[in-house]
């Protein structure tokens, strides 16, 4: 099947009523090379494999599970790396021996028999972006939705019908739910204060520092929330205790550094389009080439009970 330029989220998932599931594509490919290491997952012209092996093993759950798929992409997002150049920049690298931005179309390519599955990219935007902005299309049409991503950021998507999936299985899934013990044990305010949070307190995932270091928890919960609900100049928060007039004063001095933190940490609604499917059998190829031949095997498969039917 090839998609129409015309087709939407919106249409597709109006013609099911399966539960849609955001996948972060670099984050489980990522994740993968550390479980399947290039030292011994290799294809047969001795390619690292261990990234496609684990994506494979990923879409054959979800679609044992009844999900439709939607991969998203990273693009090189290049206006947050200009806001700050080192955003990002102390995440180990050395285990990646692959450039996945380059393999889009051979994993788009794994999706060609699968049922219920897309690929889902802009140019210059994060998968993160992607996944919140489908997430939020979900919420207005009032369908449940699971983002299957371990990057805190993702959390600040979690409302009534978004869950935060950190691992897909086929018995029970580890996942947050929206206002769970899960979720209030890693942060103290709401999802959708998260940014405000992250941009005063600093990030080490993402190489982003405190605004101030050791900023009072009192000041810094009162501030999340004041922000979250007003739109002024930090010279208008009402100082509530004495104490924590020095503190205000410091951040006045680095506020512009806040705004920077907090461009960087939020998610909001972007463009993207749903790639064209490969040509049917084009996954074969594909699996041979890289020793897939567990996925193969599970969409012939999925191909002989579809004839049967």
């Amino acid at each position: 099947m090839i998609l129409s330029r015309e087709k939407s989220l919106q249409d597709i998932l109006n013609e099911t009523n399966k539960i849609p599931i955001f996948i972060d594509l670099s984050n489980i490919l990522y994740r993968s090379m550390f479980v399947f290491k290039p030292d011994r997952f290799k294809a047969p012209n001795g390619e690292p494999n261990g990234h496609l092996f684990g994506l494979c093993q990923l879409l054959r759950t979800c679609s044992k599970k009844g999900y439709i798929i939607f991969l998203c992409a990273d693009s090189k997002c290049e206006w947050r790396q200009n806001l700050n150049e080192n955003y990002k920049s102390n995440r180990d690298s050395s285990i990646r021996t692959v450039d996945f931005y380059q393999q889009y179309d051979i994993i788009n390519g794994l999706l060609s028999d699968l049922p219920d599955s897309y690929f889902l990219f802009y140019e210059g935007t994060e998968a993160d972006d992607i996944m919140f902005t489908c997430s939020k299309i979900c919420s207005d049409m009032k369908r449940k939705n699971l983002i299957l991503s371990s990057d805190k950021d993702i959390l600040q998507a979690l409302d009534e019908y978004t869950t935060v999936v950190h691992k897909v299985m086929l018995n029970e899934n580890e996942e947050i739910k929206y206002k769970s013990e899960e979720y209030n044990k890693l942060f103290p305010v709401e999802p959708s204060n998260l940014p405000y949070y992250r941009a005063l307190k600093g990030d080490k995932s993402d190489n982003l520092k405190p605004i101030v270091e050791r900023l009072p928890k009192d000041l810094t919960l009162d501030l999340v929330e004041w922000l979250g609900s007003n739109h002024e100049p930090l010279k208008n928060y009402e100082v509530k205790k004495e104490s924590h007039k020095k503190w205000i004063n410091k951040l006045q001095d680095n506020w512009e550094q806040f705004g920077i933190n907090y461009c960087l940490m939020r998610l909001s609604p972007v463009d993207f389009r749903i790639k064209y499917r490969a040509e049917s059998g084009t996954y074969e190829k594909i699996c041979e080439e890289y020793g897939l031949y567990q996925y193969w095997s599970y969409i012939n498969s999925l191909k002989i009970l579809k004839e049967q039917a």
